[in-house]
């Protein structure tokens, strides 16, 4: 019987917003239900949010580059967090120089020197031998008219990341306008990228794009761009969307957080066999979550089994992994499992990240990985071993 592979998991509590309109009776210390109502609020602001930067977008009044979220951060600060399984801290020492993806001389905007500084942030990577494609929000077209407003960038190396070629906007349909959170993957047995991102379709809907890439000698091919997922901007929302490839069949997933005109979200996920057709959006977020939950990822494990984890608001300062598993390539998924089953809390997560440093991170993503070469290949100590190995016991 094969072992299941190791999922890590980690994630930080959604930040607590409270808006005033009138005078309220405070939250008291230990009321749940006024915790979680502050919870949801800040999830209600975030499709509000949305809203208002699609009709700035289309109404060519977008601001001079995307939004810069708390966390974005943690990509620069990673040696801040954490200690491998050595017990020795983080360091840089073994790390080459950083090497610049983006082109500055396109840059729209200049600072004072004056310098460009165009924003660029939410990356994303993904690698195949030499190959490495990279994707991120970029500003340098956010002044132009619709639907030519696009906030989305790309590089690629053919180098192993020595050195990288500034692509500009990825490829897109008739009338899109590629938004913000993208994320590439790529199928480790055959090279074949996707690129996936938020993506409006006209003025009126709210879309999920994706687009094929493979690399031929030191070129990147771009193949056609297909729209997964759009939906009626007035009444649905698609945000944070995930999407991974499955290098044992040649499927791909995706997952997203779709928020409702009435302040409710779920956590839905579609599959394709080839990138092209998409099977309809399956909700895998319960109804008693609804309103709660962000920030969806799947995962594939060494033998085609998807994993889907994503955050759930819990009350006051405990929140949880809701995780669920496909033995079928994404047809159906076991009932939800909830890890740890008490929740965590940000002293929990704190403790998790190993860095024993009272240092909250608001709004920082949950992320899972998972080791596809099997429990030969693992090194950790046990002890750093103990939590992933209940999500096994939970999951099996």
């Amino acid at each position: 019987m094969t072992a299941p592979s190791p999922i890590k998991v980690a994630a930080l509590a959604l930040p607590l917003i409270l808006v005033i309109h009138a005078p309220i009776r405070a939250a008291q210390p230990g009321d749940p239900t006024a915790v979680a109502r502050l919870k949801r609020t800040q999830l209600v602001m975030r499709a509000n949010e949305l809203r208002q930067a699609r009709a700035a977008r289309w109404a060519g009044r977008a601001p001079s580059g995307p939004r810069i979220e708390a966390g974005d951060e943690l990509a620069s600060g990673a040696a801040d967090y954490g200690v491998p399984a050595s017990g020795r801290p983080f360091t840089t020492a073994a790390l080459g120089t950083n090497v610049r993806a983006n082109n500055r001389a396109t840059d729209v905007v200049t600072c004072p020197g004056p310098v460009p500084c165009s924003t660029q942030s939410e990356e994303g990577i993904a690698a195949w031998h030499q190959y490495v494609l990279v994707a991120w929000n970029d500003a340098e077209h956010s002044t132009d008219a619709p639907p030519n407003n696009d906030v989305q960038g790309y590089g690629f190396s053919t180098n192993g990341g020595a050195s990288f070629t500034d692509g500009g906007v990825p490829p897109k349909g008739t009338n899109w306008t590629w938004v913000s959170d993208p994320v590439v993957t790529v199928n480790e047995k055959t090279g074949q990228f996707y690129y996936c991102a938020l993506a409006d379709s006209t003025s009126n809907f709210s879309g999920l794009g994706i687009v094929p890439a493979t690399f031929s000698g030191s070129s990147l091919v771009w193949g056609t761009p297909v729209m997964v997922r759009k939906v009626t901007a007035s009444s649905l929302l698609l945000d944070k969307p995930w999407a991974v490839a499955d290098s044992s069949t040649g499927n791909v997933y995706v997952s997203y957080t779709i928020f409702t005109a009435f302040g409710y979200d779920h956590i839905q996920f579609q599959r394709s066999a080839n990138g092209v057709a998409w099977s309809p959006a399956v909700t895998l977020s319960t109804p008693a979550d609804s309103g709660y939950v962000q920030g969806s990822r799947p995962a594939v494990g060494p033998n085609g089994e998807v994993y889907m984890v994503w955050a759930a608001a819990g009350p006051v300062d405990v929140d949880y992994f809701r995780i669920r598993k496909s033995t079928n390539g994404g047809v159906s998924f076991a009932s939800q499992v909830t890890f740890p089953s008490g929740g965590n809390s940000s002293a929990w997560l704190l403790r998790q990240l190993g860095n024993g440093r009272a240092r909250v991170q608001p709004r920082a993503r949950r992320h899972l990985s998972l080791d596809r070469c099997g429990p030969q290949r693992q090194r950790q100590p046990r002890a750093r071993l103990r939590g992933v190995e209940r999500v096994h016991q939970l999951l099996r």
